[in-house]
This record gives structure tokens, C-alpha cells and sequence, in this order.
């Protein structure tokens, strides 16, 4: 399972590991003109890649650190992997529950 958003927590309660060392997404939406933006993005997506979770839970939810969070929309590459290996399964309220295509 994936937690993207700010809501890193339901990771760490589910007692299940990340695919990625990203378990918090702030770096991967902060600091556009960082010298790390683009190789902890590609990092990130190597990672999902190579170990695509059977679930991903989005959370729409903004926040004090990233006020204006757009979620999956601020990552575009994300989102394209997603949409192209993941449905929808769900909505409640600020998160998103997509299942990977051919899971289970």
C-alpha cells in the first residue's frame, strides 16, 4: 500500500512497508528549483515502478506545509503511472482508494 498526501500516517498505522523511502511527499512537491526536486521524483517513481503497490490511497486533503496541495495533479508523471495502472475504487470524503489493474 501507498499513501500519497499528507496523510503519511495510515501508512505507518497499517504496519506495511513503502515502496519507496518517501513516505512523506513534501519533497516531492516543494522546491521546483531545488537541485534534488527532479532526482528524488525519479527516485520515487523508480521505486513504485519497480514495486507497484496492489493499493494507493490519495489524499486530497490541503494543509499547513502545503497549502495549495494539488495531490496527484502537482506530479504529473505520478499521475500518468497511475492512470495507466490503477482504478478508482473508491472516494471518502479527501482520499482516493485506486487498485492496481490485475491485483488479486
Amino acid at each position: 500500500m501507498l499513501v500519497f498526501g499528507p496523510n503519511s500516517g495510515i501508512g505507518y498505522l497499517s504496519e506495511r512497508r513503502a515502496p519507496s523511502r518517501f513516505v512523506w511527499n513534501t519533497p516531492l512537491l516543494i522546491g521546483a528549483n531545488t537541485r534534488n526536486f527532479i532526482p528524488f521524483r525519479e527516485e520515487y517513481l523508480r521505486a513504485v515502478r519497480d514495486h507497484p503497490p496492489h493499493y494507493l490511497i490519495e489524499s486530497t486533503e490541503t494543509g499547513s506545509v502545503v497549502p495549495n496541495y494539488g495531490g496527484l495533479t502537482d506530479f504529473p508523471e505520478f499521475a500518468r503511472f497511475v492512470t495507466e495502472n490503477y482504478d478508482l475504487e473508491q472516494t471518502v470524503e479527501h482520499l482516493k482508494l485506486f487498485r492496481r489493474r490485475g491485483s488479486f
